[in-house]
């Protein structure tokens, strides 16, 4: 029985068949609603009017209870089809042995991203030991901001891996910023954490960080990214800022899939 119809339900004892004090009414089924709402039109008119924000939550539960369960089963189909993805060069958050790799296609001045990238360090955070994660570049803008942060990100590495995610986490706390910023706004927060701002905007600019940046969008083509965020979790394919429960049943159904294997 469903939240609506017990909503509706109780509505309808309360308005249209009121009960005496000594009496208690009995639990109404579907047919008896249809009929008491058939003879009583008024009653649902009163609930949408007295009721319309109790309602309006009961729809919006269930129109993302509908979208989670579709994620889940097109999930499973993702699990079908295992994924390439090359994180060779990239800076790797988390421990190598982790049975769970998550790859996000991703962008420093995205809102959605700035929002999706707290729920994976929740995520983290949640679960030790589980999860190694590497960040992708997916600029929206190919020749703005977005693609320079990336190439200081993945810059950043060349000189500290530890250091890198530090500018990392400081990019997306500052994305309002990085919207409007230029080269010299990003050294100043690279330089806030001890990375060398010399050395780094020259090494942003080598051909080895921007033929990094390509073959990133070049692999994010090939893999039908086509927003951002994207995230790969092992093979199931997670796109957008997807809640932190949907984020931990992703990671849920990877780790039981790499169970699985281990143990064939």
């Amino acid at each position: 029985m469903n939240r609506l119809f017990c909503f509706l339900a109780a509505c309808v004892l309360a308005a249209a068949l009121p009960v005496t004090a000594q009496s208690a009414p009995a639990p109404l089924t579907e047919a008896q609603l249809r009929e008491a709402l058939a003879s009583h039109p008024d009653v649902l008119l009163d609930v949408l009017r007295d009721h319309s924000e109790e309602l309006l939550d009961i729809v919006r539960e269930g129109a993302v209870l509908q979208r989670n369960k579709a994620a889940i089963a097109t999930w499973k189909k993702d699990m079908e089809v295992p994924k390439q993805i090359s994180t060779r060069g990239h800076a790797v958050r988390g421990p190598a042995s982790a049975p769970v790799t998550i790859v996000a296609f991703s962008d420093f001045t995205c809102p959605y991203c700035q929002k999706a990238a707290k729920e994976i360090q929740t995520l983290m955070a949640n679960n030790p030991g589980k999860v190694k994660y590497v960040f992708k570049a997916m600029p929206l803008d190919n020749t703005g901001t977005a693609k320079l942060a990336s190439a200081y990100f993945a810059a950043a590495a060349l000189q500290s891996p530890e250091k890198a995610w530090a500018l990392y986490d400081l990019f997306f706390a500052e994305r309002g910023m990085l919207v409007q910023a230029g080269p010299a706004d990003l050294l100043t927060l690279a330089s806030q954490i001890g990375l060398d701002a010399a050395r780094l905007e020259k090494d942003a600019a080598s051909t080895k960080i921007q033929d990094l940046l390509e073959a990133d969008i070049a692999e994010g083509e090939r893999l039908g990214v086509d927003g951002t965020p994207t995230f790969f979790i092992n093979d199931i394919i997670v796109r957008g800022a997807v809640s932190q429960d949907l984020f931990a049943k992703a990671l849920s159904m990877a780790l039981e899939a790499s169970g699985a294997k281990a143990r064939r």
